[in-house]
């Protein structure tokens, strides 16, 4: 099942570093919450910008954690391409227009090595990302 990425922060985070942190406020299918100290619980995908949008390219989806409140959000503000827990917050509450944001879980995206080589050659640029799926352009599809 694809994962939506609408917000260009995190997606743009992703490209340039390879990984991301995402909340979200369902467990994906396939996963399962596993106890601290076990290996990770990760499932092979990929990602889009829209509903129904075009695949960008596939990723590896970490579950990392169930998260009890948002403000539980601390360690990972650095990797989620977001300035500041606050501006994270407010794009979480936003995303989910008013529904119950306060309980949910803690994702890790990748970009696993050998795909960006086999499929793309590159992990592409912001602006390659722009011109080639967000901005319609027709030459590219």
């Amino acid at each position: 099942m694809v994962m939506i990425f609408k917000e260009e922060k995190p997606l743009k985070h992703l490209f340039t570093h390879g990984r991301v942190y995402t909340f979200r406020t369902t467990l994906r299918k396939g996963l399962k919450a596993k106890l601290p100290g076990l290996q990770l619980s990760y499932m092979d995908d990929w990602i889009t910008w829209k509903r129904g949008g075009k695949k960008l390219i596939n990723v590896r989806i970490y579950l990392i954690r169930k998260v009890e409140r948002l403000l539980f959000l601390d360690a990972e503000i650095k990797d989620s391409g977001y300035a500041s827990k606050k501006e994270w917050i407010d794009a979480i509450k936003r995303l989910n227009k008013g529904k119950d944001c306060t309980v949910g879980y803690l994702y890790m995206v990748t970009i696993p090595a050998f795909i960006p080589l086999k499929q793309i050659g590159k992990i592409p640029t912001w602006e390659e990302i722009e011109k080639k799926y967000l901005r319609g352009d027709k030459n590219e599809r």
